[in-house]
């Protein structure tokens, strides 16, 4: 390969990571969105309902989340 074939290559492969990094990001933050309306979500009467388990994993998930992120 010539240097400007190698250049191009190296500037490709930059690229193609910021893409897939930025694709990543944006996953997470949907999850995360994602389960904080799940979290702050309440059934009108009270009960807990089946998807109870389901919510209470999201909302543990959020938390250890937002606690990874807050770490220096």
């Amino acid at each position: 390969m010539t240097a400007p074939q190698v250049i191009a290559t190296i500037f490709f492969l930059i690229s193609v990571g910021s893409a897939t990094a930025l694709a990543l990001m944006a996953a997470a933050s949907a999850a995360l969105d994602a389960a904080a309306m799940t979290c702050d979500r309440l059934r009108p009467d009270g009960r807990r309902d089946r998807m109870g388990r389901v919510r209470d994993a999201a909302c543990r998930l959020r938390r250890a989340a937002l606690d990874r992120a807050a770490i220096p």
